[in-house]
């Protein structure tokens, strides 16, 4: 590196959350999966909101959608005052199927909890854009 690379550390939320439990089995050709890190700045009147939602999203996704490999979110902290909220929030999701993934993304935006998640952001509740990183993983 020419420059020390920036670190955010953040606490996982929904770490309670098995991602493999009590899920539905579904064989799937091995290929890569479908990624996203997304980063959320959060508005604090959304806060409460955000995070309501999103424990429902992860519950749901990771216990009813098969292809869902891992649905995680949690907080950036600050390192002089963690135990302040930041509003500044990573999600983490990887989806298998066809198409290096795309199918088992297809079926998460067809579920009935994902409307929740687009009448949320419908309300501009961020205080800067999303940004979003999409990548497959690499498999031997």
């Amino acid at each position: 590196f020419e420059r020390d690379p920036e670190i955010d550390s953040f606490r996982i939320i929904n770490s309670q959350i098995d991602p493999r439990a009590q899920r539905p089995k579904m064989s799937v050709p091995a290929q890569a999966r479908l990624c996203f890190n997304v980063e959320l700045s959060i508005h604090p009147k959304y806060r409460q909101e955000f995070l309501t939602m999103m424990q429902q999203n992860a519950l749901r996704t990771n216990q009813d959608e098969p292809l869902c490999a891992r649905y995680q979110y949690g907080e950036s902290w600050m390192e002089k005052s963690p135990l302040l909220p930041t509003n500044t929030f990573h999600v983490h999701q990887q989806y298998s199927g066809e198409n290096n993934g795309k199918q088992g993304l297809e079926i998460h935006r067809a579920a009935p909890y994902y409307s929740t998640w687009e009448q949320f952001a419908a309300k501009d509740p961020f205080t800067k854009p999303p940004k979003v990183h999409i990548y497959y993983t690499i498999e031997d």
